[in-house]
């Protein structure tokens, strides 16, 4: 089945702007784990203890973190399917 070289382009154009969004709020999720994590270490150092308010913090980090990189690994595989190619640099 041919396809619309109109409709793939349009098609490659809406996939490669979720990738970019999916990229940035993947990046975000990454940088406030590490933040969590560290804040966790942090208390953990001072007090010998984990504090539940950092605990939890982190916990939706981590869920966050894999939520995200479902996301992006959808996206990458919608990209993957329709042969456009992925580089990573």
């Amino acid at each position: 089945m041919e396809v619309s070289p109109i409709w793939k382009a349009e098609a490659e154009r809406v996939l490669w702007k979720r990738h970019k969004k999916a990229e940035e709020a993947y990046d975000r999720a990454v940088e406030k784990k590490e933040k969590a994590n560290d804040a966790l270490g942090q208390s953990l150092e001072e007090e010998g203890t984990l504090r539940e308010l950092e605990w939890k913090a982190y916990q939706k980090a981590c869920k966050e973190l894999t939520d995200t990189r479902k996301k992006l690994t959808i996206v990458k595989g919608a990209l993957e399917r329709f042969g456009f190619q992925i580089y990573v640099v």
